[in-house]
């Protein structure tokens, strides 16, 4: 069951198509979601962890990258983007803006950008909330908008199970 859920998953990504799954959508470990939240952490905070994958991305070796995050001296086309990203006032301008700075505008871009703009607009979540919220999404590799824990397992009872309940 295992092997075939793999072999399903790795189609589906092969064409780039999001996929759903017991309960939840694979979304948050994509490209896309590990970006944003690369560019959220540095909106924050000026996270040196989200300077690292946003360099990573745009090619820089190991040791450039440590380089630049020891000294702080970050590349002036990122500093303007980061400043570029600050001047918008919600949180889907973020999302749209980094996506089509990296030219993502496939269905896990859609997907991710309805998930994070319908949880931040049905809650009073903060940018650092959302950033936890994505990690949580790559941690657990599902995607919960309720804002309630997420059981490890779907479960769904069969037409015979529902009826020896109610009786």
């Amino acid at each position: 069951m295992a092997e075939n859920k793999s072999q399903i998953y790795s189609t589906l990504t092969q064409y780039d198509l999001p996929l759903a799954y017991e309960g939840g959508i694979e979304l948050f470990r994509s490209d896309q979601a590990k970006l944003l939240l690369a560019w959220l952490r540095i909106l924050e905070s000026g996270s040196k962890r989200g300077w690292a994958a946003v360099l990573e991305e745009a090619g820089y070796s190991l040791e450039e990258v440590r380089h630049i995050l020891d000294h702080e001296v970050y590349p002036s086309n990122m500093q303007a983007f980061r400043a570029e990203l600050e001047a918008l006032e919600t949180i889907g301008g973020v999302l749209e803006c980094v996506f089509s700075q990296y030219g993502y505008d496939g269905s896990y871009a859609d997907v991710l950008l309805t998930t994070i703009q319908s949880v931040h607009n049905s809650t009073i979540q903060t940018r650092g909330d959302l950033i936890r919220f994505i990690e949580t999404g790559i941690d657990e590799g599902r995607v919960n908008t309720t804002g309630k824990k997420t059981p490890s397992r779907t479960s769904c009872r069969t037409l015979s199970e529902t009826r020896s309940v109610a009786n």
